[in-house]
């Protein structure tokens, strides 16, 4: 068996919500054990399915030291956030722009409830410290912003890192799959995007999706991260995140002093 797959099981479990299920309550609080990057397992919300080291990912991936080949499918169809996060990284936009992705039709009587609609992927960039809240407490949705107040996803991880990142913000990033709901769209420096601005449209629509002029830029804002989130994962870039290196998860190793393996 390939020896990062076996790693990343290895990690996964350590990183598991079952690890605390038996012995804590759902929003028991739970003491952390050093700091913010050193808690016990349960102590984190449970739509966050876990942590996936760095040297895993995107670029920071060899497929000569972990022994696998990179995702051969262009576009890709898996919508699985880990194989995401691993083979496509900020190459990747899993999904065509909203607008042009099959949906049901909307119900002819308004009175009638919206058929579900398809989940959406997100990806959204922030400091590694408020990377690691958010994996505790869920998502706190912002007070205003470019389409209103809430929570805001990129359609891909280049776009937010630019947008994050030329503010020095960038030091961990997330992705998320989205329950989008009934959906306002709205064009870039229009008169629309000004009036999704006042977030007004949080009293009809779940979600509110900007349009702009280069596709990569696209982004959208919800309104309830707590029922939309379906669950997410997340990255700690190398310059916050020491444990990669304290355990030795950066070198390939060929075998075991046990034998096991």
């Amino acid at each position: 068996m390939r020896l990062w797959f076996i790693l990343i099981l290895i990690i996964s479990f350590a990183n598991s919500n079952w690890a605390g299920f038996f012995s804590r309550k759902e929003n028991e609080a739970c003491i952390p054990i050093v700091d913010d990057y050193t808690t016990c397992c349960c102590c984190r919300a449970w739509k966050h399915a876990r942590y996936l080291p760095y040297i895993l990912v995107g670029a920071y991936r060899n497929e000569h030291i972990w022994g696998d080949e990179s995702c051969s499918n262009n576009p890709c169809p898996s919508r699985g956030l880990e194989h995401i996060a691993t083979f496509h990284s900020s190459g990747y936009q899993p999904q065509a722009r909203w607008t042009d992705l099959p949906k049901p039709e909307p119900p002819s009587d308004p009175k009638q409830k919206l058929k579900p609609q398809p989940t959406y992927i997100g990806f959204h960039t922030t400091k590694a410290d408020s990377a690691v809240k958010i994996a505790k407490g869920g998502f706190l949705p912002s007070s205003q912003g470019m389409i209103g107040p809430g929570v805001y996803f990129a359609r891909s991880l280049e776009a937010t890192i630019g947008k994050v990142g030329a503010a020095g913000g960038f030091g961990a990033w997330i992705i998320a799959e989205v329950n989008m709901g009934k959906v306002l769209v709205v064009h870039r420096h229009s008169r629309d995007q000004d009036i999704a601005r006042t977030g007004e449209w949080h009293a009809e629509y779940d979600t509110c999706y900007c349009i702009h002029p280069d596709d990569n830029l696209d982004e959208f804002c919800i309104e309830d991260p707590t029922t939309q989130i379906v669950r997410w994962v997340t990255v700690i870039e190398e310059n916050d995140d020491p444990k990669v290196k304290q355990l030795g998860l950066d070198n390939e190793f060929e075998s075991t002093k046990c034998g096991c393996f």
